[in-house]
């Protein structure tokens, strides 16, 4: 494997700060997904994310994505 590949579930206070740690890391962050398409599509927009998964399940079947960040509450 050359690079690892992250993908983020959850876009509240704690999404963006795996984001941000993640990159600080020299980790790709591929995609991200929220509770819905429409909430996660801005802060994408404001991460640089350029995926937006539809749902968690999409995420983790795409096959680009080598790690899940699970940010949601607990």
């Amino acid at each position: 494997m050359d690079a690892i590949r992250a993908a983020v579930i959850g876009t509240g206070f704690i999404g963006p700060a795996h984001v941000e740690a993640l990159r600080r890391l020299g980790v790709e962050v591929v995609g991200i997904a929220g509770s819905s398409p429409q909430r996660a599509r801005p802060k994408a927009a404001e991460l640089n994310i350029k995926k937006v998964y539809q749902d968690w399940r999409e995420l983790v079947a795409d096959p680009s994505v080598n790690v899940v960040h699970i940010t949601t509450p607990n």
